[in-house]
């Protein structure tokens, strides 16, 4: 067994589900569907093996009405229920629950005028995610005899509950195509209204203990569950306080475009504008689209694209200003807990003014006609400007709090060259496809969960003691992916596709399970662990469809299913494990039976 959920080659998953397509009337149709998905996996747990529990559950249902007078309305409704029981790999008494519920529900109204089309839709959705976990968590000295597993570790993070609810209101007019000397126009605008909120709940104050003493004689205070009478007790913690935090933003878009035939060349420009009353930034994001038919028969079209686009809101970031995460210390048992002096006292996350991150899209290519089929060539550029990083200030004198600042001086850039080729005949289908793409960032904007876990842990990495989510990641890409499709139709109604994937090798970090005393905080423990940068191999898979359609009476058809992934079995070492457990491989060979019967 592994200790590691995607890594285990031993599971047990399920999934089933209906839909039913109803007529309620020769202009109303009501469709509703169910599906769920239940997973168990066995993973190595301390010295033995447990069971992780996995659920998702998705109910759906659309009503749609079409009225007389060119009046079409439709409400959908949306419920996805997950669950799953956990525990941390290393830490006994660990077991916590994850639950998630979100809901949706939307309603659309579509009107076609003499001269345009008018759609509104305005829609609901709501998510609540929970955490149901022991309060606090301890690092042991293993070397007592209360302490009889390796790592010393035992507890939870605490209880968590945070979740999201959002209204939006969306109008679009599309008006119906006019000429103009010797160009076709086709104008479309619109603009939408979101409204946001996203809160944070932690119940209670979880603490960390850490950095434990066994010399001495201990004798333990009353209610000090930071000390095993005569054996040990913890020196350091930290502190994540009792939280209930709600943030809030409204943002309005406006967008218009229009799309322009002149002979074989097709224009289309368009901007696209937006606000946000928490930054209070106006964003103005052009779009032009562009594609030429050479000689006018669909053989050879050039295409290309100039876009900008805005995103990375502050609602979330908003969040961070009041949560409180404070590293203290004791000199002995018998002391009272006191501030570090030695570590940050506290983060808060101050926005200030901010600029909203966007992107420049390049995107050049072309498709052409050959041998039968169609090859296409498309080269994408990205630019990311103005992305958020962070920056700390900190109080020398340790009167302040330190403050991590929000600010916009991240920048990434991604490049990627897409080559494929597909055919279809009678009976076949044949798609080629490769793509070789790379991401360079000038930060690491990998976000930190709410709760913070580790950011009393550092780690060492080529030679430099730094935050995990310090490590630079620029060079660890996944360059090249290529895939090979074939479907063809069987006698007897049968189906068979088959998937060839290539994966090209790739860089990602190892922890070699090395420790090494640390050099910004002397008393942390335990030591730091040591990172490295390995390479992964490459690896090819093959995947395997069969379906098959047998009609019955009264319109009702079977239809059964086989799929078969990684066909051959083929173990191919993809990287390494941590510290002393082997090596990670591909999946091996799957088999997975479907049944549906439609009617």
């Amino acid at each position: 067994d592994s200790n590691y959920s995607d890594m285990q080659p031993s599971f047990r998953k399920q999934n089933f589900g209906m839909t039913l397509n109803t007529p309620l009337g020769i202009d109303t149709g009501l469709v509703s569907s169910y599906q769920q998905q239940h997973s168990k996996i066995p993973l190595q747990h301390l010295d033995n093996s447990d069971d992780q529990l996995r659920k998702q559950e998705v109910f759906f249902s659309k009503l749609e009405h079409y009225f007389a007078n060119n009046l079409n309305v439709s409400l959908t409704a949306l419920y996805t229920p997950t669950s799953g029981d956990y525990f941390s790999r290393d830490f006994k008494e660990s077991d916590y629950t994850l639950k998630s519920r979100n809901y949706s529900l939307s309603g659309k109204v579509d009107k076609q005028f003499s001269h345009c089309q008018l759609n509104v839709t305005l829609a609901y959705s709501r998510q609540k995610i929970t955490r149901e976990a022991p309060t606090d968590r301890f690092l042991w000295s293993p070397t007592t005899a209360t302490i009889d597993w390796e790592s010393g570790r035992t507890g939870g993070s605490g209880d968590l509950k945070t979740g999201q609810e959002q209204f939006n209101l969306k109008s679009a007019v599309s008006f119906n195509p006019f000429n103009w000397k010797q160009t076709s126009h086709e104008f479309k605008l619109g603009g939408e209204a979101t409204h946001s909120r996203q809160y944070y709940r932690r119940p209670e104050t979880s603490f960390y203990y850490y950095s434990a003493r066994t010399t001495g004689p201990v004798t333990c205070l009353p209610n000090d569950t930071a000390c095993i009478e005569n054996e040990q007790y913890l020196t350091r913690r930290t502190q994540y306080s009792k939280a209930d935090t709600d943030a809030n933003i409204t943002d309005f878009a406006a967008f218009i475009q229009d799309s322009i035939v002149w002979k074989q060349l097709e224009i289309v420009p368009g901007v696209r504008v937006s606000y946000d009353d928490f930054s209070k930034n106006t964003n103005v994001a052009p779009r032009l689209a562009t594609s030429l038919d050479v000689f006018g028969d669909r053989t050879t079209t050039l295409f290309a694209g100039l876009n900008r686009y805005y995103s990375g809101t502050l609602l979330t970031h908003a969040l961070y200003e009041d949560i409180e995460i404070i590293n203290q210390v004791r000199a002995d048992n018998n002391s009272d807990w006191e501030d570090a002096a030695s570590r940050p006292i506290s983060f808060r996350y101050e926005t200030g003014n901010l600029k909203t991150p966007y992107s420049d899209e390049l995107t050049l290519g072309i498709i052409q006609k050959v041998l039968g089929g169609e090859l296409k060539l498309q080269y994408i550029k990205k630019k990311n400007k103005d992305e958020f990083a962070r920056s700390r200030i900190s109080d020398p004198a340790r009167v302040q709090p330190d403050t991590y600042l929000i600010n916009n001086l991240g920048r990434s850039e991604y490049e990627s060259y897409l080559l494929s080729w597909q055919r279809s005949w009678t009976d076949h289908f044949l798609e080629i496809n490769a793509t070789w793409q790379e991401t360079t960032t000038s930060h690491d904007n990998y976000t930190d969960t709410l709760d913070a876990d580790d950011t009393e842990e550092t780690v060492w990495y080529n030679g430099e003691e730094l935050q995990y989510y310090e490590i630079p990641r620029d060079d660890f890409n996944r360059p090249t992916i290529a895939n090979l499709i074939y479907t063809c139709t069987l006698p007897h109604g049968i189906t068979f596709t088959n998937t060839t994937k290539y994966r090209g090798g790739y860089w990602r970090l190892w922890n070699t399970r090395e420790r090494r005393p640390s050099e910004t905080n002397p008393d942390q423990s335990p030591d730091p662990y040591v990172y490295k940068k390995v390479k992964n191999n490459s690896s090819t898979t093959f995947d395997w469809r069969f379906s098959c359609r047998i009609p019955g009476h009264f319109k009702q058809d079977l239809v059964l299913s086989l799929d078969l992934f990684n066909v051959f079995d083929h173990k191919e070492k993809v990287g390494y494990q941590t510290g002393n457990y082997g090596y990670d491989y591909e999946l091996g060979r799957q088999l997975w039976a479907g049944l549906t019967l439609d009617f």
